[in-house]
């Protein structure tokens, strides 16, 4: 593993670094968005032109499982407990709600009042407790992985084997770098290892190409994107609030959080609060 690495890294730095010498050429600005061509627009089956195409909200979870709100009220924050869970996937369906996969999103083939349910961090209750819900609805969802976290001694992340066997399942798996580390603060070098390893592990054990990267706790900057975009991700996706409209650049894609604690009816005001502001008109 270490020598597929190495071999991975120096093979593909090279081209890292040339475009982060030509960011570097423009003047290096940092900015929170990166321009793309108007063709890349996001476009629904149901729709004959993109800018008619309908908004596709994104909802970001981390953990499913139960946490005190007295002992620990960052993890609580973070944490939906699986009963509300479970609820929460029966009034999305109930709503009208269809979740897709990011993949479907990237080629348009999806239906009215579509959503995508992403979680980050590559837990492992997502396999002991979100999969098990999501399977007994015949849901898919996406889940992205930290690669270097995965088989831990503690089991608190997934496994290899449960990597596996959520992609052949139809669970869609994206990368969130292979050590979670925030990407603004790294090195070419350091940006190459984190985005092309991950990508590469997560191909090899999945035998799936591994289109969309979530930026560790939502931090990017230019040159993230400018490596992403080398590194061969389609997707990229933030903590920016918001949902995805047909002119949502590719590499920085909102989502809306879903906190523990959130009731049905807060979660479904919210998703509805950002598509009404998503389609309406800017003067």
């Amino acid at each position: 593993m270490l020598i597929t690495r190495l071999v991975t890294v120096v093979g593909l730095c090279f081209l890292l670094l040339g475009g982060l010498i030509m960011l570097t050429a423009r003047g290096g600005q940092v900015t929170r968005t990166l321009s793309l061509p108007a063709s890349a627009g996001f476009q629904g089956v149901a729709t004959s032109t993109a800018s008619e195409a309908e908004p596709v909200p994104i909802l970001l979870y981390h953990a499913i499982r139960s946490v005190d709100q007295g002992q620990d009220p960052a993890g609580h924050r973070r944490s939906v407990a699986p009963g509300p869970f479970a609820d929460q996937l029966e009034a999305l369906k109930h709503a009208g709600y269809t979740p897709i996969t990011l993949t479907e999103l990237l080629a348009g083939e999806y239906p009215e009042r579509s959503l995508i349910l992403s979680f980050d961090g590559g837990y492992a209750d997502f396999f002991m407790n979100a999969y098990p819900a999501l399977k007994r609805r015949d849901l898919t969802a996406v889940v992205f992985v930290p690669t270097e976290l995965l088989d831990d001694s503690e089991g608190t992340y997934l496994t290899s084997v449960q990597v596996t066997e959520l992609a052949a399942a139809g669970i869609e798996i994206g990368s969130q770098t292979r050590t979670q580390a925030n990407l603004t603060a790294q090195t070419a070098e350091q940006l190459a290892d984190e985005l092309l390893t991950s990508r590469f592990e997560l191909q090899q054990l999945t035998d799936q190409r591994i289109a969309a990267i979530a930026y560790p706790d939502g931090a990017f900057n230019d040159a993230v994107l400018a490596a992403a975009r080398a590194a061969g991700y389609q997707l990229g996706l933030t903590t920016d609030l918001g949902v995805v409209s047909p002119a949502t650049p590719h590499l920085t894609l909102p989502r809306i959080p879903v906190n523990g604690g959130e009731s049905v009816e807060e979660l479904l005001a919210s998703i509805e609060t950002a598509r009404r502001l998503t389609a309406e008109p800017t003067e």
